[in-house]
């Protein structure tokens, strides 16, 4: 875990003299299931034309992923409790 850049002070403004939002570690992917999501999003053709698709459309790509994130968590949930297995479907 790195050093924040700025700390924010009671008073609500940032200590040191950058200015611009705080960036706390140089990581995009935060958590696993983030991480999961873009690789998703790149390789998945179904989740790769949604995603396109929303970008398109003028949502943020961060709604966009987050929207693919829960799809990818219904999707789990229903395969566990269906007892299934992924399959891939070829291109």
């Amino acid at each position: 875990m790195g050093i924040p850049k700025t700390v924010k002070l009671k008073t609500g403004r940032p200590s040191g003299t950058a200015c611009g939002s705080a960036r706390v570690g140089a990581n995009t992917c935060e958590t696993p299931s983030t991480c999961r999501t873009l690789v998703a999003a790149r390789f998945n053709p179904e989740l790769k034309c949604k995603h396109q698709a929303m970008v398109a459309a003028g949502k943020p790509p961060k709604v966009a992923l987050t929207t693919l994130m829960r799809k990818l968590i219904e999707l789990a949930n229903t395969l566990i409790k269906n007892d299934r297995k992924w399959i891939h479907k070829a291109a």
